[in-house]
């Protein structure tokens, strides 16, 4: 599982603070975080029959839904005081600027609320797949996962590419500004960044419990089955064996009579 919400949103606007206030460093954020979501999606699809019909669903999607909360909050307050620190250096711009990165916004969100949906539904499917071959739901996970990549891809390259574009523009009217958010910035990334860390140690805590756990059940279920295969076949046996007994019984008469026939036979010979 690992979500797909935090980590989306983090490359966001991490991404965003790599590629253009903090271009010198060796590595940036964006990159870091795309990397932890693609481990995190490669990790529920792998584990997808480990988990089944033990992945709380409800408990899940409230994670979700904080942590697209808690994304779009840091986002909004990001572009308010982009928007707020540059604007009078370029009005117009910014409002044509603000109302484009709203739409793309929105649509980011709407792009993680439909995973959030699906995962809650893959969860469903799981829970009901017990006595199943899990093979069709891992697949449909997997094909899922590609398509999630490329919209989110596309979505986080058009908010890049509004952002660079605009911020180009103004810093060349006003540097100074910019390095000015950049200072006021950097702690929303870094807050946002640290909540999204310790909510990600929450899930992967929460998923390790809830594998034990379905580790716990399976080990039980298999032993109850072997439990039964043994006495089934105990069953079987003494049943054979009473029949065996059964049929000697039935064939002693007609045994002793040919016997008793044949012996004049033999005493003549």
């Amino acid at each position: 599982m690992k979500f797909v919400a935090v980590i989306v949103a983090l490359a966001v606007i991490s991404g965003c603070q790599g590629r253009f206030l903090f271009q010198d460093e060796p590595r940036s954020r964006w990159e870091e975080a795309v990397d932890q979501f693609w481990n995190h999606v490669s990790e529920l699809t792998t584990r997808a029959e480990e988990m089944r019909d033990n992945i709380k669903a409800t408990q899940l999607g409230r994670e979700l839904d904080t942590l697209i909360s808690d994304s779009m909050m840091e986002l909004q307050m990001y572009r308010d005081d982009l928007h707020s620190k540059l604007a009078p250096y370029a009005q117009e711009r910014a409002q044509k600027f603000n109302e484009d990165l709203q739409l793309l916004v929105t649509k980011l969100r709407t792009h993680m609320e439909e995973a959030k949906d699906r995962v809650t539904e893959y969860t469903e499917e799981l829970r009901t797949m017990v006595e199943q071959n899990s093979d069709e739901l891992k697949n449909k996970a997997n094909s899922y996962a590609k398509k999630l990549r490329k919209r989110f891809n596309k979505d986080i390259q058009e908010i890049n590419k509004k952002m660079s574009t605009y911020l180009e523009e103004v810093q060349s009217r006003a540097s100074q500004s910019v390095e000015d958010v950049k200072d006021r910035l950097e702690p929303y990334f870094t807050s946002m960044h640290e909540r999204a860390q310790q909510k990600l140690v929450n899930l992967r805590e929460a998923l390790r419990s809830q594998a034990e756990e379905i580790k716990e059940r399976l080990d039980s279920r298999m032993q109850e089955l072997r439990d039964q295969v043994e006495k089934t076949k105990e069953n079987v046996h003494n049943t054979l064996q009473q029949k065996a007994e059964d049929v000697q019984k039935w064939f002693e008469p007609y045994v002793s009579h040919i016997q008793k026939q044949m012996e004049p036979v033999w005493e003549s010979l």
